[in-house]
């Protein structure tokens, strides 16, 4: 439960579409999808190792679980294995790996 709990929280705040590829670097991949204003997207990583990936967030990005606001400057995100973060940002803006 103490890893599945996180990530069900992450995807249990993203709304109930369904989400585009946007972005590919090895096991992680990153997803999004506009709806009711806003864009939505998440990152995740799909293999058993931790990673960290650079990642330049729109203007205007929360993180939906913690409320943490994301400038639009390039930073590293670390991914523990099969760890999922959920966002949302200013609709049409997307998420760049």
């Amino acid at each position: 439960e103490d890893v599945l709990v996180p990530w069900m929280r992450a995807f249990r705040a993203l709304p109930a579409v369904r989400m585009a590829e946007t972005g590919r670097i090895g096991d992680v991949v990153a997803r999004q999808a506009d709806f009711d204003g806003r864009s939505y997207f998440y990152v995740v990583n799909t293999g058993k190792d931790e990673t960290t990936v650079k990642v330049t967030f729109p203007a205007g990005t929360k993180d939906l679980v913690s409320g943490e606001a994301r400038s639009a400057v390039p930073a590293d995100l670390k991914l523990a294995p099969y760890e999922l973060r959920s966002f949302s940002a200013p609709k049409g803006q997307p998420i760049v790996l």
